[in-house]
């Protein structure tokens, strides 16, 4: 039996969020602030509605401050800014 395919889910499942804020050090990838100071947010890199897969390594640690001012653009490959 085939297992399901992770990456083309939208929803973040809790076991990965996990690893990703575990990875990122509990600090928001942008700019640097940490929990509990700050609500931590996971969040696709290259936005899932650009075809970013779910996948540990297309995910970051955001504050809620920073995601918020984020937007939802797709940039071309090495163009993130």
């Amino acid at each position: 039996m085939d297992r399901f395919d992770l990456s083309i889910l939208k929803e973040i499942p809790l076991s990965l969020r996990y690893q990703v804020l575990e990875r990122d050090n509990f600090t928001c990838q942008k700019c640097g602030r940490k929990a509990p100071e700050v609500e931590l947010e996971v969040d696709h890199i290259l936005p899932w509605s650009c075809g970013g897969p779910t996948v540990l390594d297309n995910l970051q640690t955001l504050c809620k401050e920073c995601n918020n001012g984020k937007s939802n653009k797709c940039f071309e490959k090495g163009d993130n800014k």
